[in-house]
């Protein structure tokens, strides 16, 4: 299985033919694994720098002023998440020992609303310089969240606008996990991040390269690594554009994987992702294009937002159930 690299940047600018050509080769992948490397985003690798910058920074502080921002409580996805709270594999109904990263995240960088997928972000006194540069880096990976989607409606052959109102309330969030150093081997099945698909519509990932990094599984069965190159970010699909596409896009199940042991002691890895989720009252159904008397929709509609909650508690404080 191979993960391409898509240019957004020749979507973007070139003429009709690069176009098409890149929508394309867009929907060809999609239909394979539903990852891909995307370059010519536009986005600063100094700011990327930056981001990692402030969030070493940040896991490298005592846990207890860690926890002075950490998340309010389960489905609000802001703040700081512990060692040992989640496990990924549980939003597929399989059990699993906790996954061995600690996170923190952010929604959308203005809201201040008391809902809970508009709540205020937990910024850390300790990090002045945090709050503005990861904002700076969500309010980028929006841009190309929705550039990618625009993208994705030129390959189902829609207009390329398609989307855009379906994300004029997003409800996107940008997370970092760190993987630190394991000095005790991990118990039988656990992962740094068990199997998984991702519950949203993208996910847009800046990794770190290294021992015990992010697979995603081929048809076939078989694991394979998903390479990172300089200047590219890892692109996939999640389940609510599967359930668009009736799965003519699948979402791909993806784990990231514990460091072999003789550089366990010494592998800590640092990923930022951008989950790209469309407004809570979006009703995800099965788009005309991709459905016919042959091909009957696989799901029924569901509200985004309540189909994303019930992920997002399968999978916290799984420590009480495992």
């Amino acid at each position: 299985m191979s993960i391409p690299i898509i240019d957004l940047d020749r979507f973007l600018h070139g003429g009709a033919s690069a176009r098409a050509d890149s929508a394309a080769t867009l929907d060809g992948t999609l239909r394979g694994n539903g990852f891909f490397l995307v370059q010519g985003h536009g986005i600063p690798d100094e700011l990327m720098e930056d981001v990692r910058r402030v969030s070493r920074q940040f896991f490298a502080r005592p846990l207890d002023e860690k926890m002075k921002v950490a998340q309010p409580r389960s489905g609000i996805m802001r703040g700081y998440v512990t060692m040992g709270a989640e496990s990924l594999s549980y939003s597929l109904d399989r059990a699993a020992p906790p996954d061995l990263n600690e996170s923190f995240m952010i929604g959308q960088p203005f809201a201040r609303a008391t809902d809970r997928s508009f709540a205020p972000n937990l910024w850390p006194e300790f990090s002045p310089a945090m709050q503005e540069i990861w904002t700076e880096c969500y309010c980028r990976m929006e841009d190309l969240a929705a550039s990618l989607m625009r993208m994705l409606a030129v390959a189902l052959h829609l207009p390329e606008s398609f989307f855009d109102e379906k994300f004029a309330a997003h409800t996107s969030r940008l997370r970092a996990r760190f993987y630190p150093a394991q000095s005790e081997p991990p118990q039988p099945g656990q992962f740094r991040a068990g199997a998984h698909t991702d519950y949203g519509s993208l996910a847009i990932l800046a990794a770190e390269d290294g021992p015990g990094g992010l697979q995603v599984r081929e048809r076939s069965g078989q694991w394979i690594d998903v390479p990172v190159i300089d200047g590219c970010f890892i692109v996939n699909i999640g389940d609510l554009v599967a359930r668009w596409t009736n799965e003519r896009w699948p979402a791909a199940l993806h784990r990231v994987v514990n460091p072999p042991r003789h550089a366990a002691d010494k592998t800590g890895r640092l990923s930022h992702i951008y989950f790209q989720s469309p407004g809570d009252d979006t009703i995800i159904e099965c788009l005309d294009v991709c459905c016919g008397a042959e091909r009957p929709p696989k799901y029924s509609p569901v509200r985004a937002g309540e189909y994303l909650f019930k992920k997002f508690k399968k999978v916290d404080q799984i420590g009480q159930q495992y």
